[in-house]
């Protein structure tokens, strides 16, 4: 399995895996990660992000609300996926039901749509933290645990 790229070695890039049917949220990304240490991997379907997930170590996922599979069932493969990474929930018009939902489920965050520049590297270099320091793994363990006790 390869190796996520450190920010702090010259010329290298992190990988931040977004999934999305949206041309234009893409392109938007795109342009806000451009002259950043992160590598956009952009991907249209449910398909082509676990052949991504396969084959590249990705530290952290944005998945559209609108992708074509439901953004849950992305949250749920790569929490439960042998390297776990953070994932960012992107919708247009999030509410806090949403949000503590996307939480539950084992999401990482929501990020609004249309994204702001600021935003997205805040939420990008908080969920990093998150991944290196290994607490991916450590909070879904924590849920399945709770989910025992309760019976759930």
């Amino acid at each position: 399995m390869p190796v996520p790229r450190a920010p702090s070695q010259p010329g290298t890039f992190i990988d931040v895996l977004f999934i999305s049917r949206s041309e234009t949220d893409s392109a938007a990304l795109a342009r806000m990660l451009k002259g950043t240490h992160w590598n956009l991997l952009r991907v249209r379907t449910c398909g082509e992000a676990l052949a991504t997930l396969d084959t590249v170590l990705v530290p952290v996922v944005i998945c559209d609300m609108d992708v074509e599979c439901d953004w849950k069932h992305i949250v749920d493969l790569v929490i439960h996926a042998p390297h776990p990474a953070p994932v960012l929930v992107a919708g247009a018009d999030p509410d806090w039901h949403l949000w503590e939902e996307v939480i539950d489920r084992g999401g990482f965050d929501l990020l609004r749509k249309p994204m702001k520049r600021a935003k997205v590297a805040e939420m990008l270099d908080s969920a990093l933290r998150h991944w290196e320091t290994g607490r991916v793994r450590r909070t879904w363990d924590r849920m399945e645990m709770r989910a025992k006790s309760t019976g759930a």
